[in-house]
């Protein structure tokens, strides 16, 4: 993850020099071991070099890595995940269920499960108050442990968005390096977002729900998304 980490410095540097300030010094190995212990799940080898480099931003709130969404700490990640297992734990399946999993959609159902929240979701990128980035342990038959999803309190629809880490950085790295991005300011307040989707933040988008989602769900998936509704 040196050579992405370089690209991405090198980027922020000339595009958005206030996210390299927020960026934190790369974690150790113990505190890898400790997320790894607590949570059972074996991290990928390229999510651990890519937090070995720089163990995410300073403030979740700030500016963020990928299209304004901030890349979390380890702490930071512990912390939202006891957070989340403690909601599970006190609802019970059932409570989930009827209270949360049947208002989810999934795009990929033979990928991915229509779930509210699992314990086996690991958040790494966190915006708006408990959306995130996360890495799926709990994949559905087709699936892949470790792809990358978005989920959260606002995020009903939910998508595969890379089949692990290192495409996922990969992929962002390419839609950067080919323009896919849009650093917009208006009174005093500045969006980074990717360019081929502006319409969904400036136009009063309707169909897809949670601040992830507008920012990674691709085209194709929308408008499989708008046709099912219209025919509700």
């Amino acid at each position: 993850m040196q050579k992405q980490w370089k690209w991405f410095e090198s980027w922020l540097a000339e595009n958005v020099p206030e996210v390299i300030y927020d960026l934190n010094d790369g974690c150790s190995l113990e505190q890898l071991i400790e997320v790894e212990n607590e949570t059972g799940i074996p991290l990928p080898q390229s999510f651990k070099d890519f937090y070995l480099i720089h163990n995410g931003q300073v403030d979740e709130d700030f500016f963020g890595l990928f299209y304004g969404v901030s890349l979390l700490p380890l702490n930071k990640i512990l912390e939202e995940m006891r957070a989340w297992n403690g909601i599970i734990d006190e609802e019970g399946e059932v409570g989930m269920k009827e209270g949360f999993d049947d208002f989810q959609t999934s795009f990929m159902p033979n990928k991915l499960k229509a779930k509210y929240a699992s314990k086996r979701w690991l958040p790494f990128a966190i915006i708006s108050d408990n959306c995130y980035l996360g890495l799926d342990f709990e994949p559905e038959i087709d699936g892949i442990g470790g792809q990358v999803i978005n989920f959260g309190r606002e995020e009903e629809q939910k998508a595969v968005l890379a089949s692990s880490f290192e495409e996922f950085i990969d992929w962002y790295i390419r839609e950067l390096e080919r323009g896919n991005y849009l650093i917009h300011s208006e009174n005093g307040n500045k969006q980074f977002i990717p360019k081929e989707y502006k319409e969904r933040f400036f136009r009063g988008y309707n169909y897809l729900s949670g601040p992830v989602a507008l920012r990674f769900i691709s085209l194709t998936d929308e408008a499989k998304l708008k046709e099912a509704l219209e025919k509700l």
